[in-house]
């Protein structure tokens, strides 16, 4: 989820051998360290949002099958474009960007059609500073950003279940950044490139405290019933995953995912509409995929999409 540390575990990663992207959005007050997160790879994930009536701030009504098999086959060939310009032969790539969250059905199966294995790190930060942080930076409505904590946060951990994984909290790898890392290295199977030891008095710059503005695991008393129950329960198994993935601590999410998703089929776009109406993020420009990115991509996608006889 956007706001969680991911900036932070990127930039760890990074330290260790992950390999950044080419084209990278630029830090800035929110973030000064820099975010790891690739233009391409932003403006392709929007564009599919987009596509779907949706943006990274109004998700609540998004359905990844929603999109008709032209405009799906270029979101999946744009994705394999942002790889490729992004990454070029890069061995172990640094793909981050919290939309994966809720776009993993589009991009797993390209990383597995182009022989990329994926690992996933899944960075976990209490909701309420969440909260805090998007309020802060966006005076994003809180009831909204704890609606897209979980549905961020519930959709990628049911996408990744098959696959190598470690969640990360955020409080965790700022108290002890090795065992923190050591543990997910361990559970995820990465093999750094780097040793700890030889980029050990670069880390307590990168994982900077002080830049660290919310500290909480308070849900606010204004928070709508369902939604503070949700989330505590939720964050508490996310928690439990991050050194025990058995069987019933799943099954558990589960439940917490189906509560979710019928609160927010039935109350989520509703509430999303009253919140943004007039707010400034609708404002926001839309993404700019470069012209020949598109070209190639639609290219592609007439190439493979199937012909209906007599048309």
């Amino acid at each position: 989820m956007h706001r969680s540390g991911t900036s932070a575990v990127a930039g760890a990663i990074n330290l260790l051998g992950a390999q950044q992207p080419n084209w990278m959005l630029q830090g800035g007050p929110s973030n000064p360290l820099g975010y790891f997160e690739a233009y391409g790879v932003i403006h392709v994930n929007d564009w599919i949002l987009r596509k779907a009536g949706s943006t990274w701030y109004d998700c609540l009504g998004f359905a990844p099958d929603s999109l008709d098999l032209v405009t799906r086959g270029i979101a999946m060939a744009l994705i394999n474009i942002a790889v490729s310009v992004e990454f070029c032969d890069a061995s172990l790539l640094l793909l981050k960007d919290p939309r994966l969250c809720l776009l993993l059905e589009y991009w797993l199966p390209i990383l597995d059609a182009t022989h990329i294995v994926p690992t996933v790190l899944l960075v976990l930060r209490h909701p309420a500073e969440v909260i805090a942080s998007l309020a802060r930076r966006d005076t994003f409505p809180e009831p909204l950003a704890a609606a897209m904590w979980l549905q961020y946060m519930l959709t990628v951990e049911h996408a990744t279940r098959d696959h190598r994984r470690a969640v990360i909290s955020y409080n965790a790898l700022l108290r002890d950044w090795r065992a923190s890392l050591d543990r997910a290295s361990q559970q995820a199977r990465i093999v750094w490139p780097n040793a700890f030891d030889a980029i050990a008095k670069q880390m307590p710059w990168r994982l900077n405290g002080g830049l660290r503005h919310h500290w909480s695991e308070a849900i606010g008393q204004d928070m709508p019933k369902p939604l503070a129950a949700l989330m505590q329960a939720a964050y508490e198994s996310l928690l439990v995953l991050e050194t025990d993935d058995a069987p019933h601590h799943l099954r558990h999410l589960d439940e917490i995912r189906s509560e979710f998703t019928a609160w927010r089929l039935q109350h989520g776009q509703s509430m999303a509409n009253e919140l943004l109406d007039g707010h400034g993020l609708r404002r926001l420009p839309h993404e700019v995929i470069p012209e020949e990115w598109m070209q190639l991509a639609e290219g592609v996608a007439r190439s493979i999409a199937p012909t209906t006889p007599g048309v």
